[in-house]
């Protein structure tokens, strides 16, 4: 029987009949078990979960998601296992089955080291606390010559030393430096003077050495002592500083002033 012949036949007609019949049927067999796997169609709104045991809302009957604990934080006051977030947020629409991440409370607090804050500003020092984790609780100011210097640190009424573990979340208190009780001076003229003159001046007018910049050709001690200032900051037409503050000057050596006359 040639190709031709056969198309004409019975047998073919019939496998193309039941191609035509048996395709469709299959395709749609196979959509529908998927809607049925997939739930095609079915959505439940979230809930809200937070506040309730992580355990409770695992075992009950009218729960239709799959919940998975993804991390665990401590919260002071909160019972261990407690949901704190979930993702997705509650009101969204999912599928029956679907996972829901949460975020439950931890029963014991992280160790984390304690930050360096004395010395440093106070607005680093709120930097560093939110950085780590630990909160600001009491700050009490006292005076100071340092304006907003943090000058002590302590957890519950007990100075903490930098370096020590703490509990995460930790009320960290301060105590800051206030310059705002002293009074202003004027800044003294110290051209000329040797340094112990300038000790003796500043400590007159309630103010303090900077930096000692030694300026010249110094090679014994009794170059040290003759030298005089030649400079200082902040100059003398900057009117007046607070009590406290720092000057800074500058030390011409004698020999470099006999070699320029």
């Amino acid at each position: 029987m040639s190709f031709k012949e056969f198309t004409k036949s019975r047998v073919f007609i019939y496998n193309i009949i039941g191609a035509f019949v048996l395709i469709p049927l299959v395709v749609w067999i196979t959509m529908f078990s998927i809607r049925i796997y997939t739930r095609h169609g079915e959505s439940i709104i979230l809930p809200d979960y937070s506040g309730q045991n992580v355990d409770v809302v695992k075992n009950a009957d009218n729960v239709s998601v799959r919940i998975l604990v993804a991390d665990s934080i401590y919260r002071y006051g909160t019972d261990a296992g407690t949901i704190i977030e979930q993702t997705p947020r509650p009101g969204e629409k999912v599928k029956p089955g679907r996972k829901l991440f949460v975020t439950v409370a931890a029963s014991n607090p992280k160790e984390i080291i304690m930050p360096k804050l004395v010395n440093g500003s106070i607005r680093n020092a709120k930097l560093k606390l939110k950085r780590r984790g630990l909160k600001l609780g009491k700050m009490v100011m006292v005076p100071s010559p340092y304006e907003d210097l943090v000058l002590t640190q302590s957890i519950d009424g007990k100075e903490i030393e930098p370096g020590k573990k703490i509990y995460l979340g930790s009320i960290i208190d301060l105590t800051v430096g206030t310059a705002s009780h002293l009074k202003k001076v004027d800044i003294p003229n110290l051209d000329g003077s040797k340094l112990d003159e300038v000790k003796q001046i500043l400590d007159d007018q309630g103010l303090s050495l900077g930096a000692v910049i030694y300026d010249g050709t110094f090679e014994t001690t009794e170059d040290s002592l003759k030298a005089y200032v030649s400079k200082q900051r902040p100059s003398v037409e900057q009117g007046q500083v607070k009590q406290g503050s720092f000057i800074d000057v500058w030390l011409k050596s004698v020999k470099d002033t006999i070699i320029l006359q």
